[in-house]
């Protein structure tokens, strides 16, 4: 049996030209990453009595460790911070963290627990309000500012 010092030829060069992944392939795949990275080390959760189906729900607990987790990802201009944050998360332990995906864009949202009226709105221009019983803007309600981010997944 005689052993040659030449490479065998790559049998698979030709599949690894023509089958390069589409965009789209691609922000699929880092939507899972991100997906992924988050449910090893978050729970899920189910906020809100109604929800979307495209829309997966995280509760943060960690807020260090999910910007952490985002900048990896590349999505370090979408972690807020402000004092908003930090007193709601102070004041409950947590807040959620929402992946969705409507009109061909992938968001992510950010989910600042408080009670309406009560607990002061976060200076975002993009938020808005949602009850965990989906019951609309009442006086001392629990719930949850939305933040939400387009992303580039």
């Amino acid at each position: 049996m005689e052993f040659s010092n030449e490479k065998a030829p790559d049998i698979n060069i030709a599949w690894k030209i023509t089958r390069e992944p589409s965009k789209k392939q691609q922000e699929f795949t880092q939507k899972n990453i991100l997906e992924n990275m988050i449910s090893i080390y978050f729970p899920r959760c189910k906020p809100f009595l109604y929800e979307s189906k495209n829309t997966e729900w995280w509760k943060i607990n960690n807020h260090h460790f999910l910007k952490k987790i985002l900048f990896n990802c590349g999505l370090q201009n979408i972690i807020p911070s402000g004092s908003c944050l930090h007193n709601s998360y102070y004041i409950y332990g947590y807040y959620i963290a929402g992946i969705s995906n409507y009109n061909d864009t992938n968001h992510f949202t950010y989910g600042i627990p408080g009670l309406y009226g009560i607990d002061v709105k976060p200076y975002f221009v993009n938020c808005c309000w949602k009850s965990e019983n989906n019951t609309g803007e009442l006086y001392g309600e629990f719930g949850y500012w939305l933040i939400e981010n387009e992303t580039n997944l």
